[in-house]
């Protein structure tokens, strides 16, 4: 999915509900935190593969709104091939405060609707405990392209309270790994870039 493709969907989402806020969660919501002059085509494909986006409306009950007129079976997803799920705030695991945390996504493209995107940090700590093997190669490459820091992911994970210790050292062992093969990946690109003796 694309920044456009999310701007529509949140034109769509205002215009059939009447609300101008939406919480985005799940992967697309790292859309909100794209560096400026990102090459969007060139991003890692775990990063673009999802065609749906999570969306819990200002005024929560209308999520059923959301997905019967947006949803993976909706007319909308027919003919746009991307959809909109409409989700309650218990379908994610995030650590405390990450409503204090969310990243606005409005453009004019998305006719005065906002979307409050989860910060990158707070998005992967759900998407670690989340677990899959989709949510893995997300996180690895959000880790990749630098946009979150090992230390803060740690401290997030800390305060993360709805979950076992189980999880929590699984997700623990996971984040240090993803940093570790990171920081190896540089050090090869900065060989690559260093002029040969």
């Amino acid at each position: 999915m694309m920044p456009w493709d999310l701007e529509h969907i949140l034109r769509a989402a205002g215009k059939i509900t009447g609300q101008k806020t939406f919480i985005v969660i799940g992967s697309q919501a790292i859309i909100g935190s794209y560096p400026s002059g990102v090459e969007f085509e060139g991003l890692p494909r775990a990063m673009r593969m999802s065609v749906e986006v999570d969306l819990i409306p200002e005024q929560e009950d209308l999520w059923e709104v959301v997905e019967r007129e947006l949803g993976a079976n909706s007319l909308f997803a027919e003919q746009h091939g991307y959809y909109a799920d409409g989700v309650e705030r218990n379908t994610a695991i995030l650590p405390v405060g990450w409503e204090n945390r969310l990243v606005s996504f409005k453009t004019p493209q998305t006719n005065g609707v906002t979307g409050r995107c989860l910060e990158p940090h707070d998005l992967l700590i759900s998407k670690l405990v989340a677990g899959r093997l989709k949510d893995r190669e997300f996180s690895r490459s959000v880790i990749n392209l630098g946009m979150v820091d090992e230390s803060v992911l740690l401290e997030r994970l800390e305060c993360t309270y709805d979950i076992v210790d189980a999880v929590r050292e699984i997700c623990w062992y996971k984040i240090i790994e993803y940093f570790k093969d990171y920081r190896e990946i540089q050090v090869l690109l900065l060989d690559e870039d260093s002029p040969s003796m």
